[in-house]
């Protein structure tokens, strides 16, 4: 078991904005008033727990695994979300004096947007239970998650040793039912960090559970830990298992309609804008081309073009695409580690190693990265649109006497699930961070076409690129200018729909020369979608392109 320790850095007054300079001042306070923090080895720690109408599973699980602990001196505040249910009888029947349940009288009011609401359900008992928390140091649970039994132990002792006024560990999540993988690493970040392994010094109560973070398009929690990362609190991550994160009440079930369409209008703001535009849209019935469950086609084309805030428009239901690419992962390593073909197309409804396309795209990648690795050791990937980071398992295999520093950049839920299986490759799902540096390869395969604005995402990819640019499994037209098209793969186990483009070649190649870009070799991949309506049919290509003579102005 180990801790990493690390401050965020200082910043100057002037540097933060209005919100940030706030946090940080109050934190300078708040830190004046607990000077004697580390003082007392035995503190008493108090497990914040919201809830409501989840009486049973509170008590059997959740609070459960609490009274568990190793750690002896804690206390227990539950509050309710005005639960009507018998959550106050059983809490009741526990009989310990520990555990104290607050029910307030109305219900907080939340978004009416579905996914808004997930944003921030809970923010109302929890600010509630923050207020009447007695403890020097707080734990959060939430009421269908569970501790390890040395939850509190392992934590508290790493704040108390390493004088941390936040510490968290690993959690075990739930990806699909029954399906577990470890999540945590340092720095937090989505998909780092859980909520239910965190422990953290009292007087940082001064940072609430904002309930307007679903304007930012944040869940809370993270909304929280930002925040006290950007104002500089203390943090440190233990390399231990502290909690369990169960899927229940989140992803068990199928997204409803009005949940799907906010997490169209939601995840768009936080994905790379490749994945940026997802959509359901209600096109009639077609023939002659493959269909999905309910009966129309996988590839259609959008004669109204891009229609960010067109009514038909719906959600991109991330968590069947994460469950879908996470089912099939542990057959994907077992065909790449073995002695077989590589022709592996890891969104293929079953798996094999037989499809040519596969095999044409995975041996183009290792000849690209032979190409940007040179006579070097190490080479460094940024892998645009990369989901689990299925190509650092190809590049694996196809180099393995090379250092691969790997950074996918996707959604957040793909980061959260890459993460989990692949915890030396580096997710991240912020532009802001994934665009900060240079990499030796840039890469986006069947990605670059889901950006709503794809030249300006390529302009920046571009300006990253030192000094080669890959940009694969890219559909395009030879005559017809470029069109859009909705996509609906049920065919790979996704339950959504997304909008992307078929860029006319002149077009691409012309945008690329203006970037100051070198083409240096063309790759034909062979796939050919058959596209109901379309102007003209697309056949997907490869390019490789030199981004050393790129012109400043190509920066977007």
């Amino acid at each position: 078991m180990g801790v990493v320790v690390r401050v965020a850095p200082r910043r100057a007054a002037r540097g933060l904005g209005r919100g940030r300079l706030r946090d940080a001042w109050r934190l300078a306070r708040a830190r004046r008033a607990a000077r004697d923090l580390f003082r007392d080895r035995e503190p008493l720690v108090s497990v914040l727990i919201p809830t409501y109408n989840r009486g049973r599973l509170l008590t059997e699980r959740a609070l459960a695994s609490v009274l568990r602990q190793t750690y002896p001196r804690f206390e227990v505040v539950i509050v309710g979300d005005a639960c009507t249910d018998d959550t106050a009888d059983r809490v009741a029947a526990v009989g310990d004096a520990r555990v104290r349940f607050v029910n307030l009288p109305t219900r907080t009011r939340y978004p009416e947007d579905p996914w808004h609401r997930w944003l921030v359900v809970g923010t109302g008992p929890a600010n509630h239970a923050l207020a009447l928390a007695r403890g020097r140091w707080f734990a959060y649970l939430d009421d269908d998650d569970e501790f390890s039994a040395d939850h509190i132990e392992v934590l508290l002792r790493a704040c108390l040793d390493h004088r941390l006024e936040f510490a968290y560990g690993v959690t075990e999540m739930e990806f699909a039912p029954g399906v577990w993988h470890r999540v945590g690493a340092f720095p937090p970040a989505p998909g780092r960090i859980c909520h239910a392994a965190v422990v953290y010094a009292s007087h940082l109560r001064v940072f609430r559970y904002d309930p307007e973070c679903w304007r930012r398009n944040e869940p809370n929690d993270w909304n929280l830990w930002r925040r006290m990362w950007a104002a500089g609190v203390r943090m440190g991550f233990v390399d231990h298992v502290v909690a369990r994160h169960y899927l229940e009440g989140r992803y068990r079930e199928p997204l409803t309609p009005p949940v799907a369409n906010g997490a169209r209008r939601s995840l768009a703001a936080l994905v790379p804008r490749g994945l940026r535009r997802v959509v359901r849209r209600a096109l009639g019935q077609a023939q002659g081309s493959a269909t999905g469950p309910d009966g129309r086609p996988e590839w259609e084309y959008v004669p109204e073009g891009w229609r960010a805030r067109d009514p038909g428009l719906t959600g991109w239901n991330v968590p069947s695409v994460v469950a879908a690419q996470y089912g099939k992962w542990p057959r994907f390593v077992a065909l790449v580690q073995g002695a077989g073909p590589l022709g592996i197309y890891h969104e293929a409804a079953t798996l094999s190693n037989t499809s040519a396309v596969a095999h044409h795209s995975v041996m183009t990648y290792g000849y690209v990265l032979g190409l940007a690795a040179g006579r070097r050791a190490r080479v460094s990937i940024l892998d645009w649109g990369g989901g689990l980071g299925h190509y650092y398992v190809f590049g694996r295999a196809l180099r393995p006497d090379l250092a691969l520093d790997y950074y996918v950049a996707d959604v957040p839920l793909l980061c959260q699930a890459g993460q989990a299986v692949l915890s030396e490759v580096r997710f991240s799902a912020d532009p802001a961070e994934y665009l900060a540096r240079p990499y030796d390869l840039v890469m986006a395969s069947g990605a670059l076409h889901y950006a709503e604005d794809w030249k300006a995402m390529v302009a920046a990819l571009a300006r990253v690129s030192r000094p080669y640019l890959y940009v694969t499994r890219l559909p395009l037209v030879q005559r017809a200018p470029s069109f859009v098209v909705v996509q609906r793969p049920a065919a790979h186990g996704y339950a959504t729909e997304y909008l992307g483009w078929f860029l006319n070649r002149d077009e691409f190649l012309t945008h690329m020369a203006d970037l100051g870009t070198r083409l240096v070799r063309e790759f034909l991949v062979d796939e050919r979608p058959v596209t109901v309506g379309a102007p003209e049919q697309a056949a997907f290509w490869g390019f490789l392109f030199d981004c050393r003579g790129r012109a400043p102005s190509a920066t977007p």
